[in-house]
């Protein structure tokens, strides 16, 4: 139950800081944090493509990953709901007029590729276990993969995000996302890629 309280908690901080900020560098600091604080509790996933990833990867029990799941979209529900209390607004998780929907659902796919498979290497490879510096990468990774990707996809590569903020959005009449199904298939298209991708490369190391 504790690693599905660190998921939970973890999401709705990161959901809601992402809100409030709407920038890049505030989020990708508190990640760091909270991987410190929650790796050893439930490996600080704080997101549903990179619980996918791990699962993929043979990296988690089996067992838990429903309930990692429902942890982590709960949580951005909560978040959501929590800044527009904050608020007064929902936020709201949209690419620019100027992408196609193949263009942000691409980077969608491979930034979330790219942030699983820093998790992945991190916790998962006997060569970085000793070095507690998974915290410091993913949460620079993080703030570079929002900063380089928010203008092509407009996106944060967390289904739980995507829902939770657009769930706030229909559920205060403050307009849902009718680019939901894209941010949520993305994210775990990359995230399941990643781990896959990582079994095979680790096998031919």
């Amino acid at each position: 139950m504790s690693s599905y309280v660190s998921e939970y908690l973890g999401t709705l901080l990161l959901a809601v800081s992402l809100g409030l900020s709407a920038g890049s560098l505030p989020t990708g600091f508190l990640l760091t944090a909270l991987i410190y604080i929650g790796a050893g509790v439930s490996g600080a996933h704080f997101n549903p493509a990179v619980t996918i990833a791990f699962w993929a990867a043979e990296g988690m029990p089996a067992g838990r990953f429903w309930g990692y799941i429902g942890s982590q979209f709960l949580g951005a529900l909560t978040g959501g709901f929590l800044l527009f209390y904050l608020t007064e607004s929902a936020f709201q998780i949209a690419p620019p007029s100027t992408s196609t929907p193949l263009q942000f659902s691409l980077i969608e796919t491979l930034f979330t590729l790219i942030l699983a498979l820093a998790y992945l290497n991190l916790f998962l490879n006997e060569a970085y276990r000793t070095f507690p510096i998974h915290g410091i990468v993913i949460g620079m990774a993080y703030t570079g993969l929002i900063a380089t990707g928010s203008p092509i996809s407009g996106g944060i590569f967390n289904p739980a995000f995507a829902a939770g903020h657009s769930l706030t959005a229909l559920l205060t009449s403050s307009g849902g996302s009718s680019y939901l199904t894209a941010f949520l298939l993305a994210p775990m298209t990359g995230g399941l890629a990643a781990g896959y991708l990582f079994t095979f490369l680790q096998r031919e190391s």
